[in-house]
């Protein structure tokens, strides 16, 4: 009896249970899921203007119907001073989130008008919008509806400080390329700072110029710089600063311009072949090119960097062609193809060797005269008018001699004169008996 007491107390408990786990899993599976980013319904600024320095209140009121809001922050541009102030914006209840602009001592004068937004709920669910001071970079940007889409305010400077006033503005200038512009602001005070800025063609942003703090900013026009946009920050002990007028800077390539081309020169073997090229333009750098022939391939030729280029005629170089690649910082230009034609000068034996007549014992002398350049000799021996000729080792000048001995009467002597355009042989000379 105890037994089946126990279990209709379990059996009575278990029903008990059960439906408050239907009840659980029922409640679960019918909690929303939070797939929305919040949706801004409105936008105030606590001032149209401030002076700076000093502070302006964002208020941002939107909704989000599910897991709530989270946070924020909002941007707002000064498109003509380049620059952007922003504020993070924390719930602030029904609905509504509020952050603070800080606005320095530094910060640029002018108006600053609603870049973007953001807003993000507490499902990690968020939103851009943008406004008039901005754009959509990606697509995925949603426009402030009009009424918000130019809420600005306006930045000023304090009154009570020391003012600024320009004298004298930057002039746009106008140089060629390699020579020097020079900008120049004058203030009516003393007691200031100086720095330039550039802004150059494409770029968003202005830079900062290193070391460029003084009154007058001197630029070297080049070819990078064409178009570069320049103005001047001028600031006083009190924090007040003062942008200068945008001045222009064109610069007046100077491209290499070729004024004489070198000629085709048809040259005799061993003389010099040169070939000269002038331009004009700054700082001109020069490379000559050859090639073997005209289907050859071109090639820079080691060294040749001058104006003219000195090659010694020869076999070898004979219908070789040439040119000058010529550059600066502006641009290059490529001279005319010139072509070197070469007159071979082979050796031509002007005196012939004589036959001698020597006592045995004796020295007999031979001796040959060749024209042409870079001439080398050697000299060759036979025993009989039909022999073959042999070589004499070490025998290699115009000159030579033999001390004589009676098996060499009758043998005969011939000297070979050769360079690199050909060769040629002496008429044999004979050794005779005295």
């Amino acid at each position: 009896m105890k037994k089946s007491a126990f279990i209709l107390f379990a059996l009575a408990l278990l029903l008990c249970l059960c439906p408050a786990f239907a009840s659980s899993n029922e409640d679960e599976s019918a909690r929303p899921v939070d797939n929305n980013p919040p949706k801004v319904t409105g936008i105030t600024l606590s001032a149209a203007t401030v002076t700076a320095p000093g502070t302006i209140t964002v208020t941002v009121t939107a909704t989000d119907d599910i897991t709530g809001l989270a946070y924020g922050i909002v941007w707002f541009r000064n498109a003509e001073a380049n620059t952007s102030l922003s504020a993070s914006l924390k719930v602030n209840g029904d609905g509504k989130m509020t952050g603070t602009i800080e606005i320095g001592p530094y910060t640029r004068a002018g108006v600053y008008i609603i870049e973007n937004l953001e807003l993000d709920d507490n499902a990690d669910n968020y939103v851009i919008y943008y406004g008039k001071g901005s754009e959509s970079y990606s697509g995925e940007e949603i426009k402030l509806p009009d009424v918000l889409a130019g809420l600005s305010f306006t930045v000023v400077q304090d009154s009570s400080s020391t003012s600024i006033t320009i004298k004298t503005q930057p002039k746009s200038a106008k140089v060629k390329s390699g020579s020097k512009a020079k900008f120049t602001v004058k203030v009516k005070e003393k007691d200031v700072t100086y720095q330039w800025y550039s802004l150059v063609p494409g770029a968003e942003d202005w830079t900062a110029m290193a070391g460029e703090t003084k009154a007058t900013l001197n630029v070297v026009g080049t070819k990078a710089n064409n178009g570069t946009m320049y103005r001047c920050r001028i600031r006083n002990k009190e924090g007040r600063e003062v942008y200068s007028n945008v001045a222009f800077l064109t610069v007046t390539l100077q491209k290499p311009v070729i004024k004489t081309q070198p000629k085709s020169l048809a040259v005799v073997s061993g003389k010099k072949a040169k070939f000269a090229v002038k331009a004009s333009g700054p700082k001109l750098t020069y490379t000559w090119y050859s090639r073997p022939n005209a289907e050859g391939e071109w090639t820079a030729i080691a060294g040749q960097t001058k104006s003219s280029l000195s090659a010694v005629a020869s076999k070898a170089n004979d219908g070789s062609q040439y040119y000058c690649h010529i550059q600066n910082a502006d641009g290059e230009v490529d001279s005319a193809i010139v072509t070197l034609t070469v007159t071979p000068q082979p050796p031509t034996i002007k005196t012939q060797p004589k036959d001698a007549k020597v006592k045995i014992g004796g020295k007999a002398k031979f001796k040959v005269k060749a024209t042409g350049k870079n001439v080398t000799y050697q000299w060759y021996y036979r025993t009989s008018e039909t022999g073959e000729w042999i070589l004499l080792e070490g025998a290699t000048k115009d000159k030579y001699e033999v001390k004589v001995t009676a098996e060499m009467i009758g043998w005969q002597f011939r000297c070979l004169a050769k360079n690199a355009d050909g060769q040629v042989y002496s008429k044999p000379a004979t050794l005779l008996k005295k």
